[in-house]
């Protein structure tokens, strides 16, 4: 392919050396901005790296791929139904292309790796591996997570590894709405389950017919998802609510390689809504989760115990804007209530309607006591069922569950009701920096809801537009009151969020404007975070970027390295798990569908199209991998 020239000042920007770590143990030596055929197909690394002043070759090795077979005749990424029978797919069967969250362990000497599949039905495997005498490592068997104890996973999207050795996969809910479920909304809204079309036998075939209301409408891809754990992972619909799916699974491994899920249930106290993200603070109660998606809010749970997370309290975050900086702003929290897993549990048990918890009535100027609310998808207006505001549905005993189904089950809405702000735009990965004590998300752009919408509701947040994104960072502290004045028991409070890193836009006609429509010397669409050895990891998920990249911060020097390229049309993914045995440690990275999406650039066309275009399916497979780095002691 024809390449177009670019500056050697501009070039030159992009291939110095730009980073060391804080405390000196580690330097990446800068990555050049891919140019060839092979470097944009392939995965490229830092070509070295310095520990205790002493020199290190790098590279990138593939641990295992999607569809990859065990001696035993497991498959990575095989999607299974609630019987643990393989999911087909014409004549073969269903193979998720999606690995995401990692979480790294060791059990008595044998190494695992928990992979979970952001797919539908939701997925995980562990899969054991051995360290060879030259360091790398070689898969030995992948063993499948059981979700059936809990009616299935739901896009399990990232995950962290907690203090006690445990991991939390967040199902990343876009799609199981109740609001598109309850038969009392099928006129107001094109996305409800009754415009999916079914077969015969009443079974969902994952195709889709608009309404009269919205002909246009082609939203199959929507009931192709809603079709994969309701009939095909249950079976049975009877089985299936929507407000089962949108939580966090705390998961625990054992010294075989078996992943259970801890105390039998989901983390419904941490409520229902998109997480993208859970991380534990050092207190070991104190937990921040990403919502993602579009209108959605930024969530702080504070357990009862340490390392116990079944029960404790479920804060949202409301944003100020700081004067006379946009990009800025105070967080404080609005408290949605006390929640126990097994008592919200038992409350999804009784299989509550939308309405159930909240009356509703069609946007416009809300009269009658309801009030608009935005969140998670268009507005509404609403009035809660609390025995308060209105009357206590029929399918709750009291009003003390009424207030469990609104403070749990409908977090996001119930917290924007209540004056939390929910206009947060793809809010993706966490990490905390245990050196400074600031907590870092990562917005994959912060434009759309977090912009100024003079129409919105609240219109808390007004950040200038960035379609490139942003890391946000603040520190952390003790002594903090939620909006009604209680104390929050914890000294890991969030008080305060600024950029750090900020992605730039680029114009036409300006350098990389031909493949890129985010300048490659600067972070783009940040996803994955991680934070280790004074440096604060960013992976990229970017359709802005020819090649997304992962980047190593130093916060300290305010400096960045580009350490990974990876193929173009993929992903960056795998939540930076690390693990430290012998005198290595590994970092894993996953490499998800690679070139399976198409970038843009700044004149708006498919950059990639032909490097798309001309891929055999075997280069389309995802993988996991590492980077081996020698240790730092």
């Amino acid at each position: 392919m024809k390449r177009p020239a670019i500056s050697i000042i501009a070039f030159l920007a992009l291939c110095l050396p730009l980073a060391v770590s804080a405390s000196g143990a580690l330097s990446f030596s800068p990555l050049k901005l891919a140019e060839t055929d092979d470097e944009r197909l392939s995965v490229t690394v830092s070509p070295s790296v310095a520990v205790g002043g002493k020199e290190y070759t790098l590279s990138y090795r593939t641990l295992a791929r999607v569809g990859d077979t065990d001696a035993e005749g497991d498959t990575f990424g095989l999607l299974k139904d609630a019987d643990g029978e393989a999911l087909r797919k014409g004549d073969g069967f269903r193979v998720s292309n999606r690995p995401d969250g990692n979480s790294a362990f060791e059990r008595d000497g044998r190494l695992f790796l928990l992979t979970q599949f952001e797919d539908s039905p939701g997925a995980a495997y562990v899969t054991e591996f051995e360290r060879r005498k030259d360091g790398s490592l070689k898969a030995l068997r992948f063993n499948p997570v059981d979700f059936s104890p809990v009616n299935g996973s739901f896009i399990n999207c990232s995950a962290s590894r907690t203090p006690w050795d445990t991991q939390l996969a967040s199902e990343e809910d876009y799609f199981l709405d109740a609001f598109s479920f309850d038969p009392r909304a099928e006129e107001m809204t094109a996305r409800h389950m009754g415009h999916c079309e079914k077969d015969l036998a009443g079974r969902l075939t994952g195709g889709y017919s608009p309404p009269p209301f919205a002909p246009a409408a082609d939203l199959s891809d929507w009931c192709a998802f809603v079709k994969g754990i309701r009939d095909d992972y249950l079976k049975s619909p009877s089985v299936f609510t929507p407000y089962n799916f949108g939580y966090n699974i705390e998961l625990s491994i054992d010294g075989d390689g078996r992943a259970g899920i801890v105390n039998g249930t989901k983390r419904y106290a941490f409520g229902k809504y998109s997480p993208e993200m859970a991380l534990v603070m050092p207190d070991e109660r104190t937990v921040y989760i990403t919502d993602d998606g579009s209108y959605s809010g930024f969530f702080m749970f504070v357990a009862d115990k340490a390392r116990d997370l079944s029960a404790g309290t479920l804060y949202m975050a409301k944003w100020t804007t700081e004067r006379g900086r946009p990009d800025s702003g105070a967080v404080s929290w609005v408290r949605l209530g006390h929640g126990r897993d097994e008592a919200i549990k038992a409350v999804i048990g009784k299989k509550p309607l939308f309405s159930d918890i909240f009356e509703t009535a069609p946007p416009g100027p809300c009269g009658n006591g309801f009030k608009m609310v935005k969140a998670g998808g268009g507005a509404l207006c609403l009035k809660p069922r609390d025995g308060v505001n209105a009357r206590v549905s029929d399918r709750f005993k009291d009003a003390n569950e009424a207030r469990l189904a609104l403070s749990f089950l409908e977090a996001r809405r119930y917290g924007a009701y209540i004056g939390a702000t929910a206009e947060f735009n793809k809010t993706e990965g966490l990490a905390y920096n245990n050196d400074a004590n600031v907590l870092y998300a990562a917005f994959s752009s912060t434009g759309g809801s977090m912009g100024d919408n003079p129409g919105d509701a609240a219109n808390d947040l007004r950040l200038p537009e960035n379609r490139c994104g942003a890391v946000y960072g603040g520190t952390l502290s003790g002594g903090q009151k939620d909006a009604s004045l209680s104390p929050i028991k914890s000294r890991f409070v969030l008080s305060r969020f600024r950029p750090v890193l900020e992605g730039r836009a680029l114009k036409p006609g300006e350098p990389y404007a031909a493949e890129n429509a985010c300048h490659p010397g600067y972070i783009a669409n940040p996803d994955n975070l991680g934070y280790s050895d004074g440096l604060l990891f960013i992976g990229e998920d970017s359709s802005n970027r020819m090649n997304n990249a992962v980047w190593a911060f130093d916060p300290a020097k305010k400096t960045l390295t580009r350490v990974l390229s990876a193929p173009t049309g993929a992903e960056v993914t795998g939540s930076f798990a690390t693990l430290g045995t012998g005198a290595s440690r590994y970092i894993f990275i996953n490499i998800q569908h690679p070139r399976g999406d198409h970038s843009r650039n700044a004149y708006g066309v498919k950059a990639n199209r032909d490097y798309i275009k001309g891929a055999d399916e075997p280069s389309k497979l995802s993988y996991t991998g590492y980077i081996e780095l020698p240790s730092a002691h």
